[in-house]
């Protein structure tokens, strides 16, 4: 490795860059609230939700989607009715999944239904997080 190669490796900031992301975050979330106030938090929170679906995105490999749905659990009762097969999990904020490996029982945009096995993970988004929420999920 050349000097100044190593000089520029030196200077790479990994943690500010981070650390500048959330405060971006921050300020697009405000932004918004600005002008609505908080009059109305179900729009406050969605739009949380699509901007860390947008920086998610931006920072994982493309084999990884970011999207927002349900997950459809094999039905362990199938076997003894005529029940459906799959049962749907709660509306997900964000679930991060394995395109590239699985495609989705149903995409439009980014809302997702998918099956457990290509999901890598769930996110609930919340404002505030309090002890029942934490409980909860």
């Amino acid at each position: 490795m050349k000097k100044n190669e190593k000089e520029f490796l030196n200077k790479i900031d990994i943690l500010g860059y981070a650390g500048f992301l959330g405060n971006e975050y921050e300020y697009k979330k405000h932004k918004l609230s600005k002008l609505i106030g908080y009059l109305h938090h179900p729009s406050i929170g969605a739009y949380k939700e699509k901007l860390l679906r947008k920086q998610l995105s931006s920072v994982l490999p493309s084999k990884y989607q970011v999207g927002t749905g349900f997950i459809l659990y094999p039905n362990s009762e199938t076997l003894y009715s005529n029940t459906s097969k799959y049962v749907p999990s709660h509306q997900i904020d964000i679930i991060i999944y394995n395109s590239q490996e699985y495609a989705p029982i149903f995409k439009d945009d980014d809302f997702v239904v998918l099956k457990p096995e290509c999901v890598i993970a769930i996110i609930e988004v919340k404002g505030n997080l309090t002890n029942k929420d934490f409980d909860d999920t």
